[in-house]
């Protein structure tokens, strides 16, 4: 199925883009979970993370990163059994803190402690020096759930945000701002 939204897109290229990705020569493997306008099942998900952890080990694709960029409202636990899987097969887990500016234990998959949970910072212009400092967005979610802090860009109307591959063409780019974006 192709993806419509362009946001996946958006996060893998930030890892494996070939002008602005960080690891140029990663393998990214898609697997799309929830439609194009954000809604799909709990199995779906489920399948989705089995399968992604499974081709990797099937392919001997080593070491491995699985990256989640959505949030659900709740603690699902299955998250725990999917996690505790992959990390049995060497793949590492980063998840999206999520948007809403709230605790991130209360979503999933963020709560997770078998997942590394990563919130979103933006950069403030602190003082008559020019230095810019990092401090957590107000949107990101936070709490003892949230491992680590990473750009994720300013969703001001004067903020930067993060610019990455879209999916228009190979030229496409869009600039975004979200915990999705600090997570890759």
């Amino acid at each position: 199925q192709a993806e419509h939204g362009g946001h996946g897109t958006h996060c893998a290229s930030l890892v494996g883009g070939r002008t602005r990705g960080v690891a140029k020569e990663a393998t990214i493997v898609s697997v799309q979970v929830l439609s194009c306008e954000g809604t799909g099942s709990l199995d779906g998900v489920y399948d989705g993370i089995r399968w992604a952890v499974d081709d990797s080990v099937n392919n001997n694709r080593s070491p491995a990163v699985l990256s989640l960029s959505f949030e659900l409202s709740g603690v699902h636990g299955f998250f725990d059994t999917l996690f505790d899987y992959a990390l049995s097969k060497g793949v590492s887990i980063f998840v999206a803190a999520g948007n809403q500016g709230r605790n991130a234990c209360d979503y999933s998959p963020a709560f997770s402690r078998l997942a590394i949970t990563v919130g979103a910072t933006k950069a403030r212009y602190v003082d008559g020096d020019g230095e810019f400092v990092d401090w957590v967005t107000s949107y990101s979610n936070y709490g003892p759930c949230v491992d680590i802090l990473a750009p994720g860009g300013d969703n001001s109307a004067t903020g930067g945000k993060i610019e990455a591959a879209w999916s228009g063409d190979d030229f496409d780019y869009k600039a975004m701002a979200g915990t999705s974006m600090a997570c890759p």
